[in-house]
């Protein structure tokens, strides 16, 4: 034995004292079906965030939504995964995994689940963006645009980091996308949405974006700047 043998970067040593991998989740019931009961509880009570599962009665309701969750998802991971070249992600493995029932969840990955709800209502959401607008047809990197907007959709991203609400528009004029996105704490939001709501004119600034994601061929533009139009 040398003094490099008792370092952390003898590889026996890591083997020797490896940790115990941690154990999967148990549910009582169906996970994906528990994430929606929860989301259902929230929507109904938002001062009950991220209910304990143990909590939570799941509803045949709920369990209708996990099944169309899980279709949505393995449909949509499967086909991304013929069109690309690049391997799977982790995040994409690990949610495949849980959808199709063959990967457990560690404590952890808690998160994943109660989110998926989440992901799933911004996802559908912006299917029924781009089913009713267009791809812009130039891509002007800033723009300044005025006029009035309607709501097409309006959607709440929660991320682990941040939670926002977008406001995704389509102008009284064009075909194209727009979107507001506001931070979910910030105190005028109430007052942005009811202008939107109103119909009111704007102004601000248009930002060519290119959607990530499952719709990475299209783009849109954020608005930002945004004022009443005199």
């Amino acid at each position: 034995m040398t003094t490099q043998d008792l370092t952390l970067d003898w590889d026996g040593f890591k083997a020797v004292f490896k940790p115990e991998p941690e154990p999967d989740m148990v549910f009582a019931d169906d996970p994906v079906a528990l994430a929606w009961a929860a989301y259902r509880v929230y929507l109904a009570n938002p001062a009950n965030r991220w209910a304990d599962f143990a909590d939570l009665e799941v509803t045949e309701q709920d369990r209708v939504q996990a099944q169309e969750i899980r279709s949505y998802y393995t449909g949509r991971i499967l086909m991304d995964t013929m069109k690309s070249k690049n391997p799977m992600s982790e995040f994409r493995k690990k949610l495949y995994g849980l959808l199709i029932g063959e990967t457990g969840l560690k404590k952890k990955d808690i998160g994943l689940l109660y989110r998926l709800p989440y992901f799933y209502v911004e996802d559908t959401a912006l299917d029924q963006v781009i089913a009713q607008t267009q791809a812009p047809k130039s891509a002007l990197a800033q723009a300044t645009i005025a006029g009035t907007f309607n709501i097409i959709r309006r959607v709440q991203v929660s991320r682990r980091s941040m939670e926002f609400v977008q406001f995704w528009l389509q102008h009284h004029k064009k075909t194209e996308p727009f979107m507001i996105a506001v931070k979910a704490d910030n105190p005028l939001l109430p007052l942005l949405e009811s202008i939107l709501q109103h119909g009111l004119p704007i102004s601000a600034t248009a930002h060519f974006k290119i959607h990530r994601g499952y719709h990475r061929n299209r783009g849109f533009y954020q608005l930002s700047n945004v004022e009443l139009a005199s």
